[in-house]
């Protein structure tokens, strides 16, 4: 614990703290990772808040079936202290050094590759990639922590040169030990090793026999291990070669020693967020094997656990635990919870204080995400008496020594947990004391909560509003704790009731019945009754909340599914716009490969081919027109035609529906197709308009209007243009004038008027003119692929 802990050691061992931290410890996977839990420090309230987005983050990543590996990674703090002492490493502890390079480069490698946001993870950007030394220390050392001697020729040659010797001695002794000679002086047919050196066992009566060095003589004196004087010499330069070969080795591993010397402060910074990366990594486990969330944070310290479960009884028994629901301190400072024994009292007191704990330590808590947990500087805790025993005080004495502490640290930013609050001495003088230091505790405006069977503590929420009662209910008719707990009402401790069902004789029974005064009996039945009620609304309440969480999930799948049909429908636009611009692009190609026609044709072939080319642009006008309006009553959707019950037209699905809605603000309505409503935009509506009939008016003297779209494109021929340029106005009407009519003899559809910008004064002129010429059935200016405006087209009649 720090200087200023949160809560005591005795104290967090009364919460079972410990415990809870080991279940978290075994969840790690590292040394390092473990030893990161066992020191666990509280945090401040801004890094519980990043703390929790971290671990938030991690458990959406095993939701999604991936974790991290972080196998491979050593506590190496002592080895970095080491070189950067200038020592130097063992093979073996280097190759921890390259170990935890390999499984940093994995887990940030693994970080990347995941179909999850993890920005949050800012350690990961923090870790040093030490790029040289990861390329030496893998290329040096195998994956089986060798020395790699492809890296090293020296150390090759050197190894290469003993493997030939050791052949060299091991056929020379072969040769030796297979000899019909030395068959009898022999004690075994092999050879071995002692000092380093090769030699044969020979039998101590036949020591004489092979000439040799004595290397060894066997426990018995029975064998000698003989160097024959044939590899006297061999085993000399092997014992040489060897010598050379640790020297090399030796020098090996000074060079890395050196280099992981020179990136010590790196790793050790590495070694620590890899710690700190499993440990959350572990905490996000025991989120989603127990169901744990991250709570929100109240800064003004108060408790509301909605469906909490004990987080050790939740490891242990999963979803056999009962939830409740409790409130403490949001709108009173202190919690009275009475009931019967055995109900869960006690339970419930250590899951506030671990929830308290939890917190201020960054960790989910076993209760609904929408619970808040208060940021507390100081938790203190009076429960079971095993250090009264430790130090030879009774319960009472015990209690009072620690309540005088508690007292004396106290303030508003305090819990305050005590079981059973001034038992062990007269009642009434307990109950007495015990109300006397909760309103002096609830003076400092701590947040508290106790449990006790003292009536005279109940009756304190009926007339102090910083007092709440709260009770754990217990079936009377399977005599059974339900461990629920009921907010707002005292409980009935069932002390005859339950000591009846443990066979106490009815004698005794009736005759405490018979000491009862009626009031306390009434005062008993009534409560248990209000409780018996009470609990019975509150799971109507729960069931209600059920519905509205049922009724949530069916809205969300419902807009879902509207999405699904949103998104289906501009799939089948976008099939439909691409089928179309294929089309178009054919129908285009048809009319290139036309005009390169044309262009060696006779007028009367020429023509055929123009209307063919007409044929076409009708074709794909009409097209268009299929996806966009259904017939000649559609008109586009604006504010002030659509309207409820409305038929109109979905070019994009290509289908009718009926106006349920209008959205004048968001400029939507929503359609009804069948069975399916849906909402769309304006723009992707046609309203059906109904006909009327038309008016019958005079006849007048038609005039040619110009249309803008209704003649279709015309490709400029010699049998079809009409070139005005640089002629005056009356000259360019009368040319005008005589080419249209010898082109309606020759049932030329329409007419290229080139008459250029200029000042615009002969471009009005032949405007104004085919107005009211006989030949034109109307005209428009020319299109950018025409010659613009610079030209005027003309349908003739």
């Amino acid at each position: 614990m720090n200087k200023n802990p949160v809560i005591t050691n005795d104290e967090a061992q009364m919460l079972e703290w410990h415990t809870l931290l080991s279940y978290f410890k075994d969840l790690c996977y590292t040394e390092t990772g473990k030893q990161y839990c066992e020191n666990l420090q509280p945090l401040q309230y801004d890094d519980i808040i990043t703390q929790y987005t971290k671990i938030n983050c991690l458990k959406e990543i095993l939701l999604i079936g991936h974790a991290p590996d972080f196998s491979g990674i050593y506590d190496i703090t002592a080895l970095l202290d080491k070189v950067a002492k200038g020592g130097t490493l063992l093979l073996d502890e280097i190759f921890k050094i390259r170990l935890l390079l390999i499984a940093q480069y994995r887990i940030t490698a693994f970080f990347k590759s995941v179909q999850h946001d993890t920005s949050v993870l800012t350690e990961l950007h923090a870790i040093d990639d030490c790029a040289r030394l990861f390329k030496q220390l893998t290329s040096s050392i195998t994956e089986n922590g060798t020395i790699n001697e492809n890296t090293y020729p020296t150390l090759r040659k050197i190894q290469k040169d003993i493997n030939e010797i050791r052949n060299s001695i091991e056929k020379n002794l072969n040769n030796l030990i297979h000899s019909q000679t030395y068959q009898h002086a022999l004690q075994d047919k092999i050879f071995t090793v002692k000092n380093n050196r090769y030699g044969i066992p020979v039998k101590s009566s036949h020591k004489g026999k092979i000439k040799g060095t004595i290397l060894d003589i066997s426990s018995s004196g029975a064998t000698f291990f003989i160097e024959p004087e044939s590899i006297h010499e061999l085993n000399n330069t092997l014992l040489f070669k060897e010598i050379e070969l640790h020297r090399e080795i030796d020098r090996i591993l000074q060079i890395l020693s050196s280099e992981i010397g020179a990136h010590a402060q790196q790793l050790k910074a590495n070694a620590r967020i890899l710690a700190y990366l499993d440990f959350c990594t572990a905490v996000a486990r025991f989120a989603v094997n127990c169901n744990a969330h991250t709570p929100a944070i109240s800064q003004t310290p108060y408790m509301e656990c909605i469906n909490a479960r004990h987080p050790l009884l939740t490891i242990l028994l999963k979803e056999k635990v009962v939830p409740c629901t409790i409130t403490c301190g949001k709108s009173f400072n202190c919690l009275i919870i009475s009931g019967v024994n055995t109900g869960g009292k006690t339970v419930l007191l250590k899951m506030l204080g671990l929830f308290a704990l939890m917190v201020r330590h960054g960790l989910p808590i076993t209760a609904n995400p929408d619970s808040t947990i208060g940021y507390f500087e100081n938790v203190f805790v009076d429960i079971g008496d095993e250090q009264n025993i430790m130090q030879s005080l009774s319960t009472f004495s015990g209690q009072i020594k620690n309540i005088v502490r508690i007292l004396s640290h106290a303030n508003e930013k305090s819990l305050i947990l005590i079981d059973e609050i001034i038992v062990g001495t007269d009642p009434k003088q307990g109950a007495a004391i015990a109300q006397a230091v909760l309103e002096h505790l609830a003076d400092k405006k701590a947040i508290i909560a106790v449990t006790t069977h003292y009536s005279q503590l109940k009756e304190v929420a009926s007339y102090d509003n910083r007092f709440e009662n709260a009770s754990v209910l217990f079936d009377i008719h399977t005599m059974q704790p339900t461990y629920h707990v009921l907010l707002g009402i005292p409980g009935a401790s069932y002390t005859i009731e339950i000591a009846k069902n443990l066979s106490l004789p009815d004698g005794i029974i009736n005759k405490a019945l018979s000491l009862l005064d009626a009031t306390s009996q009434s005062v008993d039945s009534l409560l248990s009754k209000i409780t018996e009620q009470s609990h019975a609304l509150q799971q109507k309440e729960q069931e209600l909340s059920l519905l509205k969480e049922e009724l949530k999930n069916l809205q969300e799948e419902y807009n879902n599914k509207i999405k699904e049909l949103q998104a289906t429908i501009e799939k089948v636009t976008k099939e439909q716009a691409t089928s179309f611009m294929n089309e178009l692009q054919e129908y285009r190609n048809v009319v290139v490969n036309r005009i390169r026609e044309i262009q060696s044709m006779s007028m009367k072939d020429a023509n055929t081919l123009i209307q063919d080319i007409t044929g076409l642009q009708e074709k794909v006008k009409n097209t268009i027109t299929s996806l966009q309006k259904p017939h000649e009553n559609a008109v586009p959707c604006t504010i002030h035609n659509a309207e409820k019950n409305a038929r109109v037209y979905i070019p994009s699905l290509q289908q009718y529906g009926t106006i349920e809605e209008v959205d004048a603000k968001e400029h939507t309505v929503k359609v009804r197709m069948g069975s399916i409503a849906s909402r769309f935009p304006f723009s992707d509506v046609y309203c059906i308009v109904e006909s009327k009939k038309p008016v019958a008016t005079k006849k007048k003297h038609p005039v040619v209007k110009e249309e803008t779209s209704s003649i279709s494109l015309t490709i400029q021929t010699q049998y079809n243009t009409i070139d005005l340029r640089g002629l005056r106005v009356d000259e360019a009407l009368q040319k005008l004038d005589s080419e249209l009519d010898v082109m309606i003899k020759r049932n030329v559809p329409s007419a290229v008027v080139i008459h250029g910008h200029g000042t615009g004064s002969l471009k009005k002129a032949v405007r104004d003119y085919v107005k009211h010429s006989f030949y034109a059935k109307n005209f428009r200016p020319g299109e950018p692929e025409e010659g613009g405006d610079g030209v005027t087209i003309i349908q003739l009649r």
